[in-house]
């Protein structure tokens, strides 16, 4: 993995981190069709290992190294445990219910005082797009970085006419964070909630999806849209 972000106006983070990731998943999935489900389950829980971990990252300013700062990511193993379940309830010919729980942890985040942020979890958006990534409606995607959470969501999809969907969403959870943004201070969890309106029309080779969210914890509205199938 590589980056190269601006921390501020004069200075840049530039490297890269590498490891190997070995895991164990078991998916499941009996809902009667990919995009709109109207009745069944979707599962997926995995744990594994991030080990052999190498980083290589320097600090730049004006173009001239300022500092090595690899020493502040941990080559320590990292353990990580994740789980997923969706369930659709059909009602009638038109209602759709849905609830989802999901959680990721990082058993050993943080160890010797060495900063993980680079291999935290990622929570937003409305579809995983990353590995490392978990949707929750109200957040842009992977607007949140953090070595665990938990949430749940509920949701109703009602079919207004043909194949055209509209949608109701809403989620409640919490993410551990660092306290005043100082990675080695003490740790907490943070609620988070957000919700959704979709309007979506499910064409067979390119389903579309309009999403209008907000969160009270971001104090604003945010939209997405999604064409065709997430591989």
């Amino acid at each position: 993995m590589s980056f190269n972000p601006v921390v501020s106006a004069v200075t840049r983070i530039d490297g890269d981190s590498k490891n190997f990731y070995g895991s164990l998943n078991y998916s499941f999935n009996s809902t009667d069709r990919r995009m709109f489900p109207r009745r069944g389950n979707i599962g997926f829980a995995e744990v594994g290992v991030m080990f052999n971990r190498a980083h290589s990252v320097y600090a730049y300013k004006d173009s001239s190294e300022l500092y090595d700062v690899s020493d502040l990511l941990s080559d320590s193993p990292i353990t990580k445990v994740k789980f997923k379940w969706n369930t659709y309830y059909e009602t009638s010919d038109k209602l759709t219910l849905m609830h989802n729980i999901q959680a990721s942890v990082d058993l050993n985040s943080a160890t010797d005082d060495k900063l993980f942020f680079f291999d935290n979890n990622y929570l937003g958006g409305v579809q995983t797009v990353l590995h490392n990534q978990m949707p929750f409606y109200g957040y842009l995607e992977t607007q949140i970085n953090t070595p665990s959470f938990a949430s749940c969501m509920i949701g109703a999809q009602y079919k207004i006419y043909n194949e055209l969907y509209l949608s109701f969403f809403a989620n409640i959870g919490a993410s551990k964070v660092y306290y005043n943004d100082e990675w080695l201070d003490d740790q907490y969890m943070k609620f988070r909630s957000g919700a959704s309106v979709q309007v979506g029309y499910n064409l067979s080779a390119f389903p579309i999806e309009f999403n209008f969210m907000y969160s009270p914890e971001v104090k604003d509205f945010v939209s997405h849209v999604s064409m065709g199938y997430n591989f």
